[in-house]
């Protein structure tokens, strides 16, 4: 499991990622882990401090679970793997050279919409 980094550093390793064609794979079998606090939150921010770790399992009853390590250390889902690379993916086709900030608008505008 890596360390904690911010949402900024994930999103350029990303961009990074895409830019020269490297396999997704591991963003799409991954999920973004944040404190509790700022799982709830309605906007992400840059600053937030998140671990990129296994994706989440969802048992035979629909119920999605969290892998031991992240609950061991009181985390929350924070944000898909694949919803990060479809939003990234997406601003890079029409910006290839959008700032962080362009792909945190980004983000924070899917997640609003997805949530209507």
């Amino acid at each position: 499991m890596d360390k904690f980094t911010t949402l900024e550093t994930i999103l350029l390793q990303l961009k990074k990622d895409l830019t020269n064609n490297k396999n997704l794979g591991a963003w799409d079998e991954k999920c973004l882990y944040a404190e509790k606090s700022l799982c709830c939150r309605s906007r992400y921010k840059l600053s937030d401090q998140c671990i990129l770790a296994a994706s989440t399992n969802v048992s035979e009853d629909d119920i999605e679970h969290l892998p031991p390590e992240i609950e061991a250390m009181e985390l929350g889902l924070y944000c898909y793997g694949q919803n990060l690379v479809d939003v990234v993916s997406s601003v890079i086709e029409q910006r290839p050279r959008a700032t962080a900030q362009e792909l945190l608008q980004a983000l924070n505008y899917h997640t609003i919409n997805e949530q209507i």
